[in-house]
């Protein structure tokens, strides 16, 4: 699962040139367009539905007795050609005994942003009874020096989390099922029942980094030949997996599996994510990344108009084209833009950020209000900025958010990719980061002026790159206010607030969870899977 936990480090700069590359390893040729364009893999993500429905006779799949007491597997982590970590998974006995095993996985990466090389490094464990039965967890996400650290047991119908983030602790509790397993669930699951060809089944895990329940549809295809990292192939069993969270997808990948049910590949389409089954010796073997992540999450925008004329428009209407699934359901309606479904694969959203109230704009809540985890307003920090930056009493709404937007693009004076995603007392203190820290910061300091706020995350279009003439569209986080009849954007990282429609949003969130994977899943579904063109 380190691709949710990339999602953060893949915007939002100027996207470099992307270099050249050829042929992949034999078997899988990848086509290219020319340089500073995306590639686009020959392999096909799985072909989804936001409104498909599981067949009626295909029932959850209890949990099975595990198979694997005692191994030791290797998987080396590729962005495209570049090998960018690896991941040691682990199963052993606990006690000496056979009523217990434990799973464990440890993923490093190594992630180039900008001039700054990122290292994150994620392990995870689960106990489990030898009949399949989870028990508990724990995960220990560190990126750039922060580290979260999350646990969880199962108890009576329920799971009950603890997550902590420096010293931050939150507690929360899960609904929880016999028939729910642990985040290693499609791997026992294949080794206790290899699939077949035509075959589906349904599980229902906890997922890691989100810890949330989510369900898991496996749908094996069929035996085809799979290049392998080494450059020969084997024959090995496509699976298209599908997870869904709340009925919403939130990740799609294809796997592939031998006749014992081990997965030798995976291709993950968001950011051309793609693990290879290997040796230790060849899985750790990662030098420096040469290629910028953002320029394999990069949108080239098709649009017939020079980027003057493009920058005094607004509204602007976007049409989306997915390439496996209906985008409708990825985009929220608001204020600022308008989604209207062309087909069950496309879509116009039409943006404008001085647009009129929209019926379907989600009202002000409580937890757009007060403080939280991440959005941390009662922080002393936070209270003494907002002191010292609204120094009148009688200005408007207006332009408190404006003073508030400007302190806080001032005061971010370092660009730093490599954090990841810092709470707000922290960006207040440290005075570094990239548009999540912007946006985060600005959240916190609007709601102790007594401003709801909100996150947004979505696509931010920047001007072509020198040589280019057409914009692109990269991840993007921005700040949203409740101005007491409509949600309005506030950009920090802009030394002006843009004055015409140059994003589209895919997410609004509180942060009340304290878990920002969580919020920012549907980037998932976009990353690398949708072109954009602008309408004239």
């Amino acid at each position: 699962m380190s691709v949710v936990a990339l999602v953060p480090f893949s915007g939002c700069d100027r996207v470099p040139p992307r270099p050249a590359i050829g042929a992949d390893a034999k078997g899988e040729i990848r086509q290219f367009e020319e340089a500073g364009q995306a590639s686009t893999p020959v392999v096909a993500a799985p072909a989804v539905a936001e409104g498909d429905d599981e067949p009626s006779d295909l029932k959850v799949e209890p949990p099975a007795k595990i198979v694997d007491r005692d191994l030791e597997r290797w998987d080396a982590y590729l962005v495209g050609r570049e090998q960018v970590g690896f991941s040691v998974t682990k199963v052993e006995p606990v006690g000496g005994g056979d009523a217990y095993v434990r799973y464990s996985m440890e993923e490093q990466l190594k992630i180039r942003r900008g001039k700054q090389v990122v290292q994150q490094w994620l392990k995870q464990t689960s106990l489990e009874s030898v009949s399949g039965v989870f028990q508990e967890f724990e995960s220990e996400l560190s990126r750039g020096g922060e580290i979260v650290i999350s646990r969880g047991a199962v108890g009576y119908n329920q799971m009950n989390v603890t997550v902590r983030r420096g010293e931050q602790k939150e507690t929360h509790a899960i609904p929880w099922d016999a028939k729910y397993r642990g985040p290693f669930a499609t791997q026992q699951s294949l080794r206790a029942n290899p699939m077949k060809s035509g075959e589906e089944r349904l599980l229902q895990s906890l997922l890691p980094v989100q810890n949330v329940v989510g369900t898991i549809r496996l749908k094996a295809t069929d035996v085809i030949n799979v290049a392998m990292l080494t450059g020969d192939s084997q024959k090995l069993l496509e699976i298209e997996s599908t997870v869904k969270v709340d009925d919403r997808i939130v990740l799609t990948q294809l796997l592939w599996a031998n006749d014992q049910g081990e997965v030798l590949k995976t291709y993950t389409p968001a950011l051309d994510f793609a693990t290879y089954r290997t040796d230790r010796d060849t899985a750790t073997k990662v030098g420096t990344p040469k290629n910028d992540l953002l320029s394999a999450t990069a949108i080239r925008v098709q649009s017939d108009a020079d980027w003057a004329s493009i920058g005094e428009r607004s509204p602007i209407t976007y049409r989306i084209k997915h390439r496996t699934q209906d985008p409708a359901a990825l985009f929220e309606s608001s204020p600022s833009q308008t989604i209207t479904s062309v087909d069950d694969r496309s879509l116009l959203a039409v943006c404008d950020p001085f647009g009129a109230e929209s019926s379907d704009s989600e009202p002000v809540g409580e937890a757009d209000e007060i403080a939280n985890s991440l959005i941390q307003s009662d922080h002393p920090t936070i209270r003494q900025m907002v002191k010292s930056l609204l120094v009148s009493e009688d200005a408007s709404l207006d332009q408190k958010a404006e003073t508030l937007r400007l302190g806080v693009h001032r005061h971010v004076r370092k660009k730093n990719f490599s954090r990841g995603f810092l709470s707000a007392a922290q960006v207040a203190t440290e005075a570094e980061g990239d548009c999540t820290e912007h946006a985060i910061l600005l959240a916190a300091l609007c709601r102790a002026a007594g401003i709801p706020s909100r996150v947004a995350a979505g696509l931010l279009m920047l001007p072509p790159g020198e040589g280019q003439s057409q914009p692109l569209m990269a991840y993007h986080m921005w700040t949203l206010i409740w101005t007491g009849d409509r949600w309005a954007a506030l950009d920090a990282t802009l030394a002006e607030q843009p004055k015409f429609a140059d994003r589209i949003m895919l997410v609004s969130s509180d942060l009340a969870s304290g878990n920002e994977y969580r919020s920012l899943l549907p980037v998932l579904q976009v990353m690398g899977q949708v072109d954009v063109a602008i309408e004239d």
